[in-house]
């Protein structure tokens, strides 16, 4: 959605306030609000409107992908991996040819991106529906947020709620004991030129 939202911007600069500080603002239009948008980590972003002082706002921006990703878990979710994730065989998504001219073959693809997307999003929301939490489905940004939103709603208080009088030195010390050590191959059974990273 940050990309698409690019595209039709006329402007951008950084954002204002503390909680979307470090993220970036886009102009829409010169008569509607800016919206906001701030990177919380791979495909995951969140999003808000700027209001004035006298105005109510009650925008909601939500990703499909970012949703696919934390309510079905990692692996594909591009728009033909969450289709194929949640079993949609009612619409597919196209292939077009985005350096070609502007043809109605064109304009049908991007309609059918649409419904797409519609159809992703019920299914997602079904899907949330069926989790029974309360947070609203546009403020669930991974599958932690999902964690969250269950230790909310059945009362698990965060340590630091508990224990406000808690060293934090404490804590970072605790969290240097964590090792996630991983390790990946994108290529594989191909002799390639490689150069070694050591961290």
């Amino acid at each position: 959605m940050p990309f698409d939202l690019g595209a039709i911007s006329y402007g951008a600069g950084p954002s204002r306030g503390e909680e979307y500080y470090g993220g970036l603002t886009l102009k829409l239009h010169e008569k509607r609000p800016d919206i906001a948008i701030r990177k919380l980590g791979f495909g995951k972003h969140m999003y808000q409107i700027h209001q004035g002082r006298n105005e109510r706002r009650n925008h909601q921006f939500l990703d499909t992908m970012q949703l696919g990703r934390a309510m079905l878990g990692p692996g594909k979710n591009s728009m033909r991996g969450l289709l194929k994730k949640l079993k949609i065989t009612d619409v597919e998504k196209g292939e077009a040819d985005y350096d070609g001219p502007i043809t109605p073959e064109y304009l049908g693809y991007g309609r059918t991106d649409v419904q797409a997307t519609w159809r992703i999003f019920q299914e997602l929301r079904t899907l949330y529906v069926k989790h029974g939490r309360s947070r609203p489905i546009d403020r669930i940004y991974s599958e932690a947020s999902m964690g969250k939103a269950y230790f909310a709603d059945t009362g698990v208080t965060p340590f630091m709620k508990q224990n406000p009088t808690f060293d934090r030195h404490m804590i970072g010390a605790a969290m240097e004991t964590l090792y996630g050590g991983r390790s990946g191959v994108r290529v594989r059974h191909q002799i390639r030129e490689t150069v070694q990273a050591d961290f």
